[in-house]
């Protein structure tokens, strides 16, 4: 279809482009091209709009998952600051066992 729009003069490309047919004596009599220029108007408007309307959505998406991923970092920064502050919790407890006696090391039980 793309390929016969190129083809005729604009009122037959107006007609292909807006209405999905061939020109027909009414478009090239009393007005027809004014009409079409102004359903081609309203159409470009509503594209323009839609548009828009894509572009918000799109920004809205991107805004989202931007936040998702901070939050996913904090959690994962949380996560890592939890899991340390644990290891040296975990370190401290085995020593003083080790201190007091309570476990012996794994060199103890070879000798």
């Amino acid at each position: 279809m793309n390929q016969r729009l190129g083809a005729g003069d604009g009122t037959d490309q107006l007609c292909r482009a807006l209405y999905h047919r061939e020109a027909r004596p009414k478009d090239y009599l009393g007005g027809g091209d004014a009409q079409m220029l102004k359903d081609a108007a309203s159409l470009l408007t509503k594209l323009a709009n839609a548009r828009v309307r894509v572009q918000a959505i799109w920004k809205r998406e991107r805004e989202r998952r931007q936040r998702a991923e901070a939050e996913r970092d904090d959690m994962m920064a949380l996560y890592r600051k939890e899991h340390e502050a644990n290891t040296a919790l975990l370190v401290e407890v085995a020593e003083l066992a080790y201190q007091l006696g309570v476990v012996e090391t794994a060199n103890s039980h070879a000798h």
